[in-house]
């Protein structure tokens, strides 16, 4: 069985069959189309030296801290760095599966203005079974999800760590033995903040083979909220926004209102 990452809602027992490698995820043949207008846009604003929220400036408190056009892409690992910092008992394999396929279908929908190439590599991971060591536990500000994406990133750009027989191991050693490359970052963010598909932790263990449950009981099941995202706004002076269906609103506007 096949589940093919268009940008589409996938249903839950999709979800379900990728997180217990009953079903494989492969990426559309039109992912190209559909995330390079978003890409392209990015990189023409960054080229032209245009103030953006989290490419061109930085984040929060720091929105009105100017970031080097040059230094762009510096954030962007800074950023992934920097928020890896959760805590507590590791996600359980499951768990980190359905976090991956779920964060390249909300990519694959192209309003995030990253490459392609991050759908496909976060699903050569679950095609290779390299899953990140995702702690349970922990968080950046406000928004519930940045510290276990940070983890869920991490591993892309090979760092952080995986998870092995016996514990975990370095990420970069698990994409070398698999033939993997390390992806190399661009000036939009990989980490979102929308608490529509965050993490949870789950309540109590389930049966694999209880489909039925996972059914009626997602958020517990599954470790993850199954909702739509924001509804995409076309971009007016430049991307700002929270998480990868980012928000397009004029330079100046509150977080709040990219969120909205």
């Amino acid at each position: 069985m096949q589940v093919v990452v268009d940008g589409s809602p996938l249903s839950i027992a999709d979800v379900v069959a990728v997180a217990h490698r009953t079903a494989t995820a492969i990426a559309s043949p039109d992912l190209d189309d559909r995330m390079l207008p978003a890409q392209t846009l990015v990189q023409d604003l960054v080229d032209r030296g245009e103030t953006v929220y989290g490419i061109t400036t930085g984040f929060g408190a720091l929105s009105n801290t100017r970031i080097p056009p040059d230094r762009a892409v510096d954030l962007q690992y800074d950023l992934l760095r920097s928020h890896a910092s959760g805590v507590g008992p590791l996600l359980e394999p499951e768990v980190v599966r359905a976090m991956l396929v779920c964060r390249a279908r909300t990519l694959a929908q192209g309003h995030s203005g990253v490459r392609p190439d991050v759908v496909r590599a976060l699903l050569a991971l679950l095609d290779h079974d390299i899953l990140p060591a995702v702690p349970s536990q922990g968080s950046v500000g406000a928004s519930g999800d940045l510290a276990p994406f940070a983890h869920l990133a991490l591993p892309l750009i090979g760092e952080g760590e995986v998870l092995a027989a016996r514990g975990t191991e370095p990420a970069a050693d698990a994409l070398v033995r698999a033939g993997l490359d390390p992806i190399s970052l661009g000036p939009r963010r990989l980490l979102p903040s929308q608490p529509r598909e965050r993490p949870r932790k789950r309540e109590k263990r389930h049966d694999p083979d209880d489909g039925a449950r996972y059914g009626e009981l997602p958020e517990q099941r599954l470790g993850i909220d199954l909702t739509q995202p924001f509804p995409h706004r076309k971009p007016t002076l430049a991307l700002c926004g929270h998480g990868f269906t980012a928000a397009a609103v004029p330079i100046g506007a509150s977080e709040s209102a990219a969120r909205q």
